[in-house]
């Protein structure tokens, strides 16, 4: 399906875990299925037992629990309301034909998981905002029972086929202002990197099996990524302090403190992504897509063009 639009925002006093509750309630506690009210355009309704139906009328209950229940209803009617032709077509379904009614089954039961995966990332996403979590979800996925194909892609596309060690992190930043001569030349929008061949190399071996190695380019990539964002910022006239190679330690070591490895990691990916052709991968993996979306914040993202 689409991604979930604003809806009915969620009460304050609902925790995750009363949250996952009504999840689970909805979902195994109550009857609802979903039928084609319309076909141009498109238009779904929702058929329900009494369980549900007095869910939908618990939103305004005083006990969260009841709350929580009543969201997820809700939700459910809201996300229902939502699909459209657009939405349909971007699943690969087809709206089967009128009395077709095997293929139209099939039709709706799929769309009622979709809805269902849809809802879990959408109280994931509420309740899920710190890296570590992220960290966690993304290493359950790529590690995980997932499609083999979806879990490689993920694993290149998200970035955790550069992730390292603190240990390794520390030691590339260290190595990179130590033991490498780069230099700038030029200020603002004529300002340029200089590489000597040790900075050169290193910056060119991504993906490289070794730990250090692959530390070490992470750290020389993010490098370039902040004196291009300054020769960017140069030509739009913005007012900033000067780059200079101590500037630049002092940012890396900022983030770097911050996040650890992967603030590296997120101030470089983006650019990554177009230097060496990294898609977007083209799949309808659910999870996968919420984790990507909750991934975005974190990335630091250059202007082009």
């Amino acid at each position: 399906m689409t991604p979930p639009t604003a809806g009915t925002p969620m009460p304050r006093s609902v925790s995750s875990q009363l949250a996952w509750a009504g999840f689970e309630h909805i979902f195994t506690q109550t009857n609802f299925r979903l039928k084609i009210a319309a076909r141009d355009p498109i238009r779904l309704t929702v058929e329900h037992d009494a369980a549900f139906g007095s869910c939908l009328s618990s939103s305004d209950a005083w006990e969260s629990s009841e709350q929580a229940r009543g969201w997820v209803a809700h939700r459910v009617l809201e996300l229902v309301a939502e699909v459209d032709k657009t939405s349909i077509r971007r699943l690969c379904l087809q709206v089967p034909s009128l009395g077709d009614e095997p293929a139209i089954e099939a039709f709706l039961t799929g769309l009622k998981r979709r809805l269902k995966d849809d809802l879990r990332i959408e109280i994931s996403r509420h309740f899920d905002t710190s890296l570590e979590q992220w960290t966690e979800d993304a290493m359950a996925f790529a590690y995980g029972d997932e499609n083999t194909h979806d879990r490689l892609r993920l694993f290149n596309y998200s970035g955790l086929d550069q992730l390292v060690s603190i240990d390794a992190g520390r030691k590339g930043l260290k190595w990179i202002f130590g033991r490498t001569h780069w230099w700038l030349s030029g200020t603002g929008a004529d300002l340029v990197l200089n590489p000597d061949y040790k900075f050169d190399v290193v910056r060119s071996q991504r993906g490289s099996i070794d730990e250090t190695t692959r530390a070490r380019s992470l750290v020389a990539r993010a490098v370039q990524v902040i004196v291009d964002e300054g020769v960017r910022r140069a030509k739009s006239d913005e007012l900033f302090a000067p780059v200079t190679r101590a500037s630049i330690k002092a940012d890396l070591e900022r983030v770097f403190e911050k996040d650890g490895p992967w603030g590296i990691v997120h101030l470089a990916l983006a650019t990554d992504r177009r230097r060496y052709h990294i898609s977007p991968p083209p799949w309808q993996n659910a999870r996968a897509i919420a984790l990507l979306e909750r991934q975005d914040p974190w990335l630091f993202e250059p202007v082009v063009g």
